[in-house]
């Protein structure tokens, strides 16, 4: 069930993000960015993943504030693995991202497209 609460750019949701896994679609629940504009949301709301894993490339972002969002781990945002996401499968808002965080992102957004 959808927590009852609007969708806004920047917002950090714990969300059912798709993953293949041995060849099968599996489900993980997993902290998303969204990086969609209002004009873009109806049912599905683009998102970049975030991960505890370390950054790989030019394109992952570490949230310097991952702490103060609650997240429990130092969080990379995957800025070059952006995807669309159904409004059912978001669980729970967790927070919005802090000017210094959300900068950092939008710029790696824009050098992606």
């Amino acid at each position: 069930m959808i927590y009852m609460r609007n969708f806004y750019q920047g917002d950090i949701w714990l969300t059912r993000v798709a993953f293949e896994d041995r060849g099968m679609w599996v489900y993980k629940a997993r902290p998303v960015i969204i990086v969609g504009n209002r004009a873009t949301m109806d049912q599905d709301i683009i998102i970049v993943p975030c991960t505890s894993q370390a950054a790989r490339n030019d394109y992952d972002v570490l949230l310097l504030e991952w702490s103060i969002y609650g997240l429990p781990v130092p969080t990379v945002a995957r800025i070059a693995k952006v995807q669309n996401v159904h409004k059912r499968h978001f669980i729970r808002w967790i927070d919005g991202l802090r000017s210094k965080d959300w900068s950092r992102i939008k710029r790696k957004l824009d050098k992606l497209f």
